[in-house]
């Protein structure tokens, strides 16, 4: 059988424009100014009035020093456990306190938790402040936090997210002639793993550390040459945060995958194939990832790569052509049993197919929904689905012989996360204002 690759990267809220508070000064070149000296900054809370530091002024000296800090999420220095709401019975999620707490009552499912990303990351000050042309990553799901990187400007900085919602901010000069394909925050938050080539030149890796003056190159990755033209690239952390999933498309021809570790350098095998299948994805698990696609036979595939780099599962499963009206590429998330896959069949609608880690699976049929999903998650018995309305999300609530659907005022992009979990990062409508991470939950 030939195989084939055209990749997908796998991955929420209404913003309000006082949801952060507190300033945030210091010396810095900022985004817009120089990268020499670049480090890590110090600040106590994220948002409000910045006054040098990442505010793009030129004019200021970058001190390199310690780590810009934020307790509590989107609410600078706040209440980071979840409480329980002596009013009405519901639960506070984490970084409650403050500006864009939510509270859920039980019953109901709805935003549980809201992260507000530095407004250095919003799409409007990084278009004004670094161009349009910067490099962003989406944000993905890490050692139980979040990170999400930028490079342009001869710099390059990252955002990492601990579990407890402290936000440290990094940077480091990158004066790296090639092109950046990918970057991956692994091994240590302080490190980013780029994955670059320059055209008609093979891929190469290479490392950057935070305060560094510029990227050390590493090693050449595979024996394939880039061409602009005919590439599309992706790449992923792994859960645990130390190890990257790199996945290369040459659209008339090979596709391959890789395992990286922190030091850049390729472990275990290279995966290639022929280029003929569709709905390529990358899904992180907790020590890698899997490459998923489906083939001209219209068999979904589940290849999960190991930490040391051996393609350890290959799971096919057979799924229907959808039709046009519905989506080409079925959904995944993981599960505590191995993963779920939802995809359209046109004579039964929507099924998941739940998917054990020995291959076995079972179809549920759920029928005809409301709306089209576009992310999921399976907790046991239960399945929530998230899909897109005119002002807002949607959360589907499907349990054996019951359905309940909760409207939230927050869509965005999937997140990949651990089994049960449901994440989406959102772009909000103005682009100047911060981007969002919201957990979404229901309450029994």
């Amino acid at each position: 059988m030939s195989l084939a690759l055209a990749l997908v990267t796998i991955a929420c809220g209404k913003v309000s424009p006082d949801s952060s508070e507190g300033s945030v000064s210091g010396g810095s070149s900022g985004f817009g100014g120089s990268a020499s000296g670049a480090g890590t900054r110090n600040a106590s809370t994220v948002g409000g009035t910045h006054d040098g530091a990442f505010a793009g002024s030129s004019d200021s000296a970058n001190t390199g020093a310690g780590s810009r800090n934020t307790a509590g999420g989107e609410n600078g220095a706040g209440d980071t456990a979840g409480t329980g709401s002596a009013q009405d019975g519901g639960e506070t999620g984490a970084g409650a306190g403050g500006p864009g707490s939510v509270t859920l009552t039980p019953g109901t499912c709805g935003i549980y938790r809201r992260i507000l990303l530095p407004i250095e990351f919003s799409e409007g000050f990084s278009t004004g402040q670094v161009g349009a042309s910067a490099t962003r990553n989406a944000v993905q799901r890490s050692a139980g936090g979040f990170w999400t990187a930028m490079r342009a400007n001869m710099a390059v900085h990252w955002l990492r997210i601990d579990a407890d919602q402290t936000q440290t901010l990094y940077q480091a000069g990158f004066s790296s002639l090639g092109v950046t394909l990918e970057l991956a925050n692994v091994g240590t938050p302080e490190r980013i793993v780029e994955i670059g080539t320059v055209h008609g030149s093979p891929y190469y890796s290479s490392v950057v550390d935070a305060g560094a003056t510029d990227a050390v190159w590493v090693t050449t990755l595979s024996k394939y040459y880039y061409d602009f033209r005919a590439v599309t690239s992706s790449a992923i952390s792994s859960l645990d945060g130390q190890r990257a999933v790199l996945m290369v498309s040459h659209i008339a021809g090979t596709v391959w995958s890789m395992v990286l570790g922190a030091d850049g350098v390729r472990i275990g095998d290279v995966l290639e194939m022929t280029n003929t299948g569709s709905c390529y994805a990358l899904l992180p698990t907790d020590r890698a990832g899997a490459f998923c696609f489906v083939d001209v036979d219209q068999t979904f595939h589940f290849l999960e790569m190991s930490a040391e780099g051996k393609v350890t599962r290959d799971i096919p499963i057979q799924i229907a052509l959808p039709p046009t009206d519905q989506p080409k590429c079925p959904l995944l998330t993981l599960t505590e049993e191995g993963f779920a896959l939802l995809s359209y069949d046109p004579a039964t609608a929507w099924n998941l197919h739940r998917v054990a880690r020995d291959g076995g699976h079972r179809v549920e049929v759920l029928g005809e929904l409301s709306s089209t999903p576009t992310a999921f998650t399976v907790q046991g018995d239960t399945v929530l689905l998230l899909s897109q309305q005119a002002n807002g999300g949607l959360i589907t609530r499907r349990t054996p012989g019951n359905q309940q659907a909760f409207a939230i005022e927050t869509f965005g992009k999937w997140i990949p996360a651990e089994p049960g979990a449901l994440f989406v990062e959102s772009r909000p409508r103005s682009a100047d204002l911060p981007r969002e991470i919201s957990e979404l939950r229901c309450l029994n």
